[in-house]
């Protein structure tokens, strides 16, 4: 589905019937503890009702509505099982409700720009860029640190660096994880 587009009805019947064939393919992964059904404000549509099907169809695995429900004209549907804020270059604090835990989907995007081993040379992005992998490697553990030593004492229950290469177009070095 192309992104901040508002889906038209065909659209959304086709990316609803592959998400409920994702969690079929996927249902039986010990690993895999959470469905995300939507990113930010980026086509968003009916979170609420998607996240509720979504805990239905598999009421084994946690839900949560929208990651980055503060980001990109998203909209909170009130539901799931966690408030996934995204916060760059963070960690920022995300803090739990009443019937919610705390997650921080994304915060990071640090960069080191390393020649011959750019997606596209020269067109990379970072929220952040590093001199030198050593400094890459401080920073991030520094906020690693400040999410051990802030976030996780006000209720964090999760959290994710974004990813910094591939397909975003972003440089550096880390990895993508669900929250």
């Amino acid at each position: 589905m192309p992104t901040g587009k508002n889906p038209d009805t065909a659209a959304r019947t086709q990316w609803e019937a592959e998400f409920h064939r994702i969690i079929d393919q996927h249902r039986s992964s010990p690993a895999l503890v959470m469905w995300v059904d939507e990113n930010e404000g980026w086509g968003q549509y009916d979170q609420a009702r998607i996240a509720d099907d979504a805990k239905a169809y598999d009421p084994s695995r946690l839900v949560d509505n929208t990651s980055g429900i503060n980001c990109c004209g998203a909209v909170d549907g009130g539901n799931g099982d966690v408030l996934d804020l995204h916060i760059y270059v963070g960690p920022g604090a995300t803090r739990p409700s009443g019937t919610r835990a705390a997650v921080l989907g994304e915060f990071g995007g640090l960069g080191l720009r390393v020649a011959g081993h750019e997606w596209s040379p020269g067109n990379g992005f970072s929220y952040e860029d590093q001199a030198s992998a050593a400094r890459l490697n401080d920073r991030l553990n520094g906020l690693y640190e400040q999410i051990r030593t802030g976030g996780m004492p006000q209720g964090l229950s999760a959290s994710g660096p974004v990813a910094t290469a591939g397909s975003h177009g972003f440089v550096g070095a880390g990895h993508s994880s669900a929250p």
